[in-house]
């Protein structure tokens, strides 16, 4: 099962673009057809150019051009690469993110909860969903305690639930906030879209809203 989640708000890298490159490169090309033009202009009549040397310019230039262009290509696969990239994220395969708003899929063992920490709250629970956005299960933990497992009553393996935490003041205000989940990162990939985390659980993220990493 692949199911791709994303934080409400995304940031987004913007990617150079290596246009400046193969615009040199193509001004560099009309100079030297100018050069080889004038140079066959006035050529003299008497000793006009070696067919062998006229083939050996052009095929000198067309290998500077192709390297020029393979420059360019390099510079801009090394760009997008660091910058907000791929290689910003290569060492979090293998480890263990928390991640705000982040489904989970049952696999028969309870689920550790991480919630906002809010001591001055005079009652903290964690309400679970099913995929269908129904509540179907709510539970208490310590105030401030920041993290609550779900031993998971009568859920089904390979079922997805959603947590929010919800908490009660002394003034009789009430508040809810996304808890957050735990999944292992197996793979990272570059998408049009950004930087995608591929999860152990078979769910995807972004990076965006991984708010702590462990090994």
């Amino acid at each position: 099962m692949q199911v791709d989640f994303q934080p409400s708000t995304t940031a987004t890298a913007t990617q150079p673009k290596p246009a400046a490159a193969s615009e040199q490169t193509s001004v560099d090309f009309q100079s030297f057809l100018r050069l080889l033009t004038a140079q066959l202009r006035n050529q003299d009549p008497l000793s006009p150019l070696d067919s062998t040397q006229f083939v050996a310019q052009l095929a000198s230039f067309s290998t500077v051009e192709q390297l020029v262009s393979a420059n360019a290509r390099l510079d801009a696969l090394g760009e997008s690469l660091s910058a907000g990239g791929l290689g910003d994220y290569a060492d979090w395969i293998g480890r263990t993110a928390e991640i705000s708003g982040l489904p989970a899929v049952f696999d028969g063992a309870p689920i550790a909860v991480g919630v906002d920490q809010r001591p001055e709250a005079t009652r903290t629970e964690i309400i679970v969903r099913n995929a269908s956005g129904a509540e179907v299960d709510r539970f208490a933990i310590a105030n401030g305690a920041g993290l609550g497992v779900w031993t998971a009553p009568n859920a089904q393996a390979g079922e997805v639930y959603v947590f929010e935490a919800a908490f009660e003041f002394a003034d009789g205000s009430r508040a809810t906030a996304p808890a957050s989940t735990f999944a292992a990162i197996d793979a990272v990939r570059q998408t049009g879209e950004g930087v995608v985390l591929d999860l152990a659980n078979g769910l995807s993220a972004s990076p965006t809203a991984v708010i702590g990493l462990r090994r």
